[in-house]
């Protein structure tokens, strides 16, 4: 059995996770050899994904590859969040669409 990777694609760099690239990037459209397999620095590894909910103060790490307008849930209060920003990662409270009558 193969173990899945992750891969950077060297134009814009989408990670994508499986056995090999994918044909093309889903974010650039750039082909699969512009895709290498992705290393992580230590400074990358050290500088972590957590973010701090605004409503309890609790800070929490982030799943992988969590992108802008992606939902969580603060473990400790529940209140349901929003990413606004990546770098560093920023949430605030998610507005839930009201249904139209």
């Amino acid at each position: 059995m193969t173990a899945a990777k992750e891969w950077e694609c060297g134009e814009c760099g989408y990670i994508h996770r499986g056995i090999k690239a994918p044909r093309r990037c889903p974010h650039c459209g750039a082909p699969a050899d512009a895709f290498e397999v992705y290393e992580y620095d230590e400074e990358e590894e050290t500088r972590g994904n957590d973010a701090e909910c605004p409503e309890c103060g609790a800070w929490f790490d982030l799943p992988r590859g969590i992108a802008v307008g992606k939902r969580v849930k603060c473990p400790e209060c529940e209140t349901v969040l929003e990413v606004v920003e990546l770098e560093p990662p920023v949430l605030d409270y998610a507005f839930q669409e009201e249904d139209e009558e």
